[in-house]
């Protein structure tokens, strides 16, 4: 009960509690991890926000972490390379190729291989010329031959991501996905909740659990979701 009008007080000088709360997402991935030496795919770092709680819950974890824009590299590159976390200037896609990045002069955080759609924010301020791999690509190159936990958060680019690894998955070598889903057109040609939905659904995976729907403009803007893959289930 107490808890219930903490809430609602918050709630009326527009403060969401649920934010500020233990990220359940992690311990939905501890429950679901085979052991506690996890390979971990932090794609879309940013300066590195996921990295520190994912140490902690995950001390004994191996990440390699990737952000695209230069800017952001350097500040995730002085943060946290280091204890088991390889960093790596680099976007990920479903091809090797060069894109342009759209960095947003408001929010780091809406920098995207997209341009803005109808309910984005910001203002583009650089565009800069990006080298893409896949997943797929980059595990042969360094010999990994597991991922426990593959995270997407790239601002609509994320079923690009997942699509770049159909080998990985297709061999049951991903266990667990981690990916960010918008419901609103922040960007421009980002895939739907539908789309990426099917996309998983149909190469094995099953929908866990869907977290804290952040909204925007009062709409239900974008969610994080995590898929398990049935042969991690096993």
């Amino acid at each position: 009960m107490l808890n219930t009008v903490v809430k609602r007080v918050a709630q009326t000088f527009g403060i969401d509690i649920r934010r500020y709360q233990a990220e359940p997402h992690l311990n939905d991935v501890r429950l679901l991890l085979k052991h506690d030496q996890p390979m971990i795919f932090d794609v879309g770092a940013n300066e590195g926000q996921t990295i520190k709680s994912l140490k902690r819950a995950f001390p004994k974890s191996t990440i390699h972490s990737f952000e695209p824009s230069p800017e952001l590299f350097l500040k995730l590159k002085q943060n946290y390379e280091r204890d088991g976390v390889h960093v790596w200037n680099l976007g990920l896609g479903a091809e090797s190729k060069q894109s342009k990045l759209y960095e947003n002069s408001s929010c780091s955080g809406m920098n995207s291989f997209l341009e803005l759609g109808e309910f984005g924010w910001g203002e583009i301020a650089k565009e800069s010329l990006i080298n893409i791999d896949t997943v797929d690509n980059f595990c042969r190159q360094q010999k990994i031959d597991q991922i426990d936990l593959l995270k997407s958060d790239t601002q609509g680019f994320d079923l690009e991501v997942v699509k770049g690894a159909a080998e990985m998955i297709g061999k049951n070598k991903i266990g667990l996905v981690f990916i960010e889903i918008c419901f609103l057109p922040l960007y421009k040609n980002a895939p739907t909740l539908g789309q990426i939905y099917d996309y998983l659904i149909e190469r094995n995976f099953y929908c866990f659990n869907i977290y804290h729907i952040y909204r925007h403009q009062k709409l239900a803007g974008w969610t994080d979701c995590l898929f398990v893959h049935k042969s991690y289930l096993e």
